[in-house]
């Protein structure tokens, strides 16, 4: 299907239904941000014993 064809049947829908569609559409958007948003910070370099280990030697 084409972004024309969904364009048309998109204009058939009532305003309630648009208005569903976009949160969707929105929701769909979010979620892709924040996945891409989370992989940009993943990180392997510390463990959690070496924060740890960080964080007891500044208490000290």
């Amino acid at each position: 299907m084409t972004f024309e064809q969904i364009l048309t049947l998109v204009k058939q829908l009532s305003d309630s239904e648009k208005l569903l569609l976009s949160k969707e559409l929105e929701k769909e958007t979010l979620n892709k941000k924040l996945t891409q948003l989370l992989e940009i910070f993943q990180t392997d370099e510390l463990s959690l014993e070496e924060i740890t280990e960080e964080v007891e030697i500044v208490r000290s």
